[in-house]
């Protein structure tokens, strides 16, 4: 009896142990599983990242200097170009309206305009850069870990660029874009004479717009 009690109490303490090492095997088949993604997620992150500055790279519009000499601009130069003539409200909008609302709706009608003249060149843009914010809200990762990766690509954005994506979040008022502007805080860095033609940009975006 004596030794059958041992042997059962073997028995016993040797199957815990097979449950402990179980147990440290699923943890740390956890934890490798949890690597491979993090790092799928980062391979795909930068491949779509790498793939919007290339997109940026490539474009180009024709523009006039004050002497009606045409030329062309690329790259950021492009987008520049771009978000100058959005912004281009004549002067006797600016001189006889005062009503900064008015004065907004008549920058998202010439938006719209303009949109429509680039749409060749803002479509593709605007995905690239949407996709990249949509692969890291979509990710598991935690929200301040989402707000990091959100901040790389915020860190490449140009002043013209911002503009753009936020009066085309306050044309389109689509979700992809409101909730990309307002999770990653893009209006953070827009200066102030940029800023001055968004009146309702805070109201429409929330605070999280302007997180550092």
């Amino acid at each position: 009896s004596l030794f059958s009690g041992l042997a059962f109490s073997g028995l016993v303490w040797t199957l815990i142990l097979q449950k402990k090492e179980l147990g440290l095997q699923r943890e740390e088949l956890r934890q490798t599983r949890k690597v491979f993604e993090r790092q799928a997620f980062e391979t795909t992150f930068f491949n779509l990242l790498e793939s919007l500055e290339s997109y940026i790279s490539s474009l180009e519009v024709s523009s006039r200097k004050p002497n009606d000499t045409e030329y062309r601009a690329k790259g950021r130069r492009a987008l520049r170009i771009i978000a100058n003539e959005c912004r281009d409200l004549d002067a006797g909008t600016r001189m006889y309206v005062t009503d900064s609302a008015k004065i907004e709706m008549a920058l998202i009608d010439l938006y719209e305009r303009h949109f429509k003249k680039y749409e060749i060149e803002l479509a593709p843009y605007y995905r690239s850069l949407f996709n990249v914010f949509r692969h890291i809200r979509i990710s598991d990762l935690s929200e301040e870990e989402k707000f990091k990766f959100g901040k790389i690509v915020r860190a490449r954005l140009s002043s013209p660029e911002i503009y753009l994506i936020v009066v085309n979040g306050l044309s389109s008022n689509k979700d992809g874009y409101t909730k990309s502007i307002s999770e990653f805080g893009l209006l953070r860095h827009l200066p102030e004479t940029w800023a001055s033609d968004l009146p309702s940009a805070r109201a429409t975006f929330g605070e999280g717009a302007y997180r550092e």
